[in-house]
């Protein structure tokens, strides 16, 4: 939507050898198959990591000057991003991230980024522990543990910061 349908973007990777990498970046790729006009640049490896991916994203602005939008898959890689990106004067490049850390939540509210994806944390972590005991008592587990996400973005992300606060997370 952001785009408006159209538009050169960008994937920085996590660890392509890990299965949450590989996941995101499939899901990505099947929602851009829909929509001919966004045209998916590159996809490289950041590891998770800032650093790298802000060396990344500085080769690839040389490279590929016409870039419209990045997809980080976490909000480190996004902030790496969003620095080489700021750095280069393309501050008006759509910058998003995964996780809905403090410091990405913070980022987009400073207007570095656009959003981040929290997969609610804290959820995961009761789920975890519901189903060690689901094992344990009966044996069993279910193949796929839905906890949910949300979107998080100008409009919310005051919101969850609050929340972690709220919990002692700071």
């Amino acid at each position: 939507e952001q785009l408006g349908g159209s538009g050169n973007v960008v994937i920085i990777e996590g660890n392509p050898a890990g299965q949450t990498s590989q996941d995101r970046v499939k899901g990505f790729e099947e929602v851009i198959a829909t929509h001919p006009d966004i045209k998916l640049q590159v996809s490289q490896p950041g590891n998770f990591k800032r650093d790298e991916a802000m060396t990344i994203m500085e080769n690839l602005i040389q490279s590929n000057p016409d870039i419209d939008a990045v997809l980080a898959l976490n909000d480190e890689m996004a902030l790496g991003a969003w620095q080489a990106l700021d750095e280069a004067g393309k501050a008006d490049v759509l910058v998003t991230g995964f996780d809905g850390a403090l410091e990405g939540l913070q980022a987009i509210l400073d207007g570095k980024m656009y959003a981040s994806m929290n997969q609610d944390a804290f959820a995961q972590g009761g789920e975890a522990v519901r189903a060690a005991v689901e094992v344990l008592n009966e044996n069993t587990i279910d193949e796929w543990i839905r906890v949910g996400g949300k979107v998080c973005d100008k409009d919310n992300a005051q919101g969850l910061i609050d929340y972690f606060a709220e919990h002692g997370f700071q």
